[in-house]
Order: C-alpha cells, then structure tokens, then sequence
C-alpha cells in the first residue's frame, strides 16, 4: 500500500484552507449529506460561491455508529422534516443555494465532469458510502478543485479508512484539521 503522500496532521480551520486556496475566486461547489444548515451556512458566508447545491434525502437510511452514550444516539435521531424546512428556507433565502433531495450518486448524474471547484462530503459514514461518494464525486471536481469532507475521527472508522485509502491510491496529500475535516486537492 502506498503512503499518503504528504499528511499535515492539523490546520486551523477548514474555511481558512478553502480562502487560502480559492481566494476571492468566484467558486461553486456541492455539500453531500447536508443535514441541517451549520455547514451550508459556513461555506457562503467564508467563501465567494457562485452555486452551491445542497444534497441529501432528508430521508431515513441505515446508519452504523459505534454508539457510546445516550447524547451520541441523541445525535443520530435526526428530526428529517424538520432539517429538510430549515434547508428550504434557507435556500429560499439565498439564490445561490440549490437543494437536491435524492441519493448523492443519483444527484451525481446531473452533473458534469471537472464541472465543480470543490464537494464537501458529509453524509453516511459507513466505509462503503463514503468510499462510493468520494469515488463518485472526485471526478466531478476540476482539476486543481478540491474534495473534502468532515468526521476524520477515530469515532469513525469508515470515514478515516475510505479518505485515507483513496488518498494513497491517488498519491494526494491529505490535510486533516483540528475540527476532523479532512481535504485533498485534485491534482492539475
């Protein structure tokens, strides 16, 4: 198995890496697994975003979490309806937002390869979906774009495995910051 081949173990923030690397560019991207709001909200307000397209399905799907307290499980009982009206209302509010409500490898037909500047990946954190996402949706990031995604933590195996595996595979540096993001960048 080949090294990743540069690891920098933390940056301060993921938003603070996105504006070093994008500047005032005028940017699009896509977030996978959106939930609620926290993240969608981050990114337009750090970053210059033309389109932003926000995917999930705000639906139930299996989830398989080590669960260890009753406050994690609390965290994974999400109110769908709930989270789904505050996305809608947000994009209701911001003409930049587009909401797509299905499958993250269905909403990936609708777009073109090297079509996007980065895709922030966030949805199930089984190995087998995260792998299936970052597979699918690298190729939908231009070159020089980057892909990256959140829970780079010992709390999920799945994550950590798949993001690492496929930056090996792909010889790309891995950058992890302190609030478990993780990035790689698209080679030019």
């Amino acid at each position: 198995m080949r090294r990743v081949k540069k690891a920098i173990p933390h940056y301060p923030n993921p938003m603070q890496y996105l504006r070093d690397e994008f500047g005032q560019n005028i940017i699009s991207g896509a977030e996978i697994g959106v939930k609620e709001e926290a993240t969608s909200l981050k990114l337009i307000k750090e970053l210059n975003i033309s389109k932003l397209y926000l995917i999930d399905i705000w639906g139930k799907y299996t989830l398989h979490v080590k669960i260890r307290s009753p406050k994690q499980h609390k965290l994974h009982s999400v109110n769908f309806a709930k989270s789904y009206d505050k996305v809608f209302n947000l994009c209701k509010e911001n003409n930049n937002l587009q909401m797509i409500k299905m499958d993250s490898v269905q909403a990936s037909q609708w777009f073109a390869d090297r079509s996007l500047d980065f895709v922030f990946i966030d949805g199930n954190h089984d190995y087998e979906y995260v792998s299936k996402d970052i597979h699918t949706w690298f190729d939908k990031v231009r070159d020089g774009g980057i892909i990256c995604g959140h829970d780079y933590c010992s709390q999920r195996e799945g994550v950590v495995n798949a993001v690492k595996e496929f930056a090996e595979q792909h010889e790309l540096a891995l950058i992890i910051d302190e609030d478990w993001n993780w990035m790689v960048r698209k080679s030019i």
